[in-house]
């Protein structure tokens, strides 16, 4: 026999795939917790936020950038339409990104690479935004 591969042993690419698999698993897991403690940094600072908030809206009107009032005026009249939009983030968003994710890694991987990246970028920034 001439197989370089002992029986019941995963051959070099498919072990180094599996490694591969396991540290991209490792690494989106670690941003999601680090992440999620960034947000837990936030919690009860209620005051702080509404301070805040002033200032991104006396920002937005020195800049003439569209108020977000008429799409809220459209939907904060019915708690059913809330619901329903609050359901759809927690039950649509975040899944339909890990599934686009998984997606990407197994049949595009050339873009996952890049497409993770961006995401990370763009989601840490968000935090640090939040937290400011």
């Amino acid at each position: 026999m001439t197989s370089h591969t002992t029986p019941g042993r995963p051959t070099a690419p498919a072990g180094a795939a599996r490694r591969r698999l396991i540290r991209e698993l490792l690494l989106v897991a670690g941003l999601f917790a680090v992440y999620k403690a960034g947000r837990m940094l936030s919690t009860g600072r209620t005051e702080e936020a509404h301070h805040n908030a002033v200032r991104v809206w006396d920002a937005e009107r020195a800049l003439h950038l569209p108020g977000e009032g008429a799409v809220q005026r459209l939907l904060l009249h019915s708690d059913t339409v809330v619901h329903a939009a609050n359901t759809y983030y927690a039950a649509v968003h975040f899944p339909a990104t890990v599934l686009f994710l998984v997606w990407l890694y197994l049949r595009r991987p050339g873009h996952y690479l890049w497409t993770r990246r961006v995401l990370a970028v763009l989601t840490g920034a968000a935090l640090a935004l939040h937290l400011s």
